[in-house]
């Protein structure tokens, strides 16, 4: 499948939607959220330290605090001078923002700083080499092991991305190269740094986003935003990337968020009532603790199939709910009530459906259980705030 990302203005917001090969939304991101910190490191300072849940609480920016749990500590570095690695309040952590504030839930920090680039990850403290399950080559996978394993020390190793599958072996050793380099100047202007200051941060969201996305779903940016245009080209330029292309939208009679239909895009990842092409529907209900999703027939299903309606009409939401989790970006725990079917072995064909939808998503999604009131359970990792949130 490939692609295309389009960044425009849409509201005095400027808003990113990827589409795939025909022109359907697969994912939508807010770029002028001043509160995305996701990702940048700082030196943090101690406010408070509660044991019975084994966390401590860290100013990170002057104004803001975050959770860290205290199993991270024992690999931090510290900036302050210390004769233990026992933590107090006052110490002073290099610390990285790895979940987004998410309602009244502070951010989560790590002290198991990550360099992201687009093949790999470099991770501090990481003990083995990962490369992403969605390398199925074991070709491929050796060949990746042996490129990276001269470069892994005691200090860091490296999450191999899926990415790296089909770039070259050159790429793969530059970006390697690149990822120390920011590593080694991350902890050199940590070491000089005072509290609250960003040692590692700022990347523009749509350069960060562009990164993130698989090169199998993306060949083309497109964008009327000259500003973007530019720092899109000059990342592209500096980084020799040639699976991509960008241009230049300039039609003053239809504006580009008319073009690709922001505006219903967007009002339709906000309803509440997502309808099927079978007559049923979707309701989806997020609430303080989880999401709730209800499967609707919309109709009566009778007769001497309708056995097989109900298994067609569920597998086919199980692919709009698949979809819907991710252009929503919702997450934490997820309910889906399915119509209900009479046959086990249907059952299994519906679960073993969603599940291989649900390895798809480029964020961990996890198909957990069905219950005994036929319930189906979803969990899905929290790293950013649902859509619903940011409009």
């Amino acid at each position: 499948m490939k692609g295309k990302l389009v960044i425009t203005e849409y509201e005095n917001r400027i808003f990113a939607v990827l589409f795939d090969e025909k022109d359907n939304p697969l994912e939508i991101s807010l770029l002028d959220d001043e509160s995305n910190i996701l990702g940048n490191v700082y030196v943090a300072k101690v406010k408070n330290i509660i044991k019975n849940i084994n966390a401590a609480f860290l100013a990170f920016d002057g104004v803001n605090q975050g959770y860290l749990a205290l199993k991270d500590v024992k690999n931090a570095i510290f900036i302050n001078n210390k004769k233990n690695a026992d933590i107090v309040c006052g110490d002073e952590i290099l610390v990285q923002i790895a979940k987004e504030a998410i309602k009244e839930k502070e951010p989560v920090l790590t002290t198991n700083i990550n360099v992201s680039g687009k093949y790999a990850v470099l991770v501090f403290n990481k003990k083995d080499l990962s490369i992403s399950k969605k390398i199925a080559s074991e070709k491929r996978r050796d060949e990746l092991k042996s490129i990276f394993e001269p470069f892994v020390c005691d200090e860091f190793n490296f999450v191999v991305r899926t990415n790296a599958a089909d770039t070259t072996n050159e790429q793969i050793k530059k970006e390697i190269e690149s990822l120390i380099k920011k590593w080694e100047d991350i902890k050199a202007k940590a070491g000089h740094a005072t509290p609250f200051s960003l040692i590692y941060g700022n990347t523009s969201p749509y350069i960060k986003l562009i990164k993130n996305s698989y090169d199998y779903e993306l060949s083309e940016i497109v964008t009327d935003l000259e500003d973007v245009y530019n720092d899109i080209n000059g990342y592209f330029k500096e980084n020799d990337e040639r699976s991509k292309t960008i241009r230049f939208y300039n039609d003053e009679s239809l504006r580009l968020n008319k073009l690709f239909r922001f505006e219903k895009i967007i009002n339709d990842a906000l309803s509440e009532k997502v309808w099927l092409k079978s007559g049923g529907y979707l309701v989806i209900e997020p609430t303080e603790a989880l999401t709730v999703i209800d499967v609707n027939s919309g109709k009566n299903i009778s007769g001497k199939d309708k056995d097989k309606e109900i298994l067609k009409l569920n597998i086919e939401a199980a692919s709009k709910i698949a979809h819907q989790l991710r252009l929503r970006n919702l997450s934490g725990i997820i309910m889906i009530d399915f119509v209900n079917m009479d046959s086990e072995n249907m059952e299994d064909e519906l679960m073993a459906h969603l599940g291989t939808l649900l390895k798809r998503d480029p964020i961990q999604a996890t198909l957990v259980d069905i219950t005994k009131l036929g319930i189906v359970e979803v969990t899905r990792k929290k790293i950013k705030k649902p859509l619903h949130e940011l409009i």
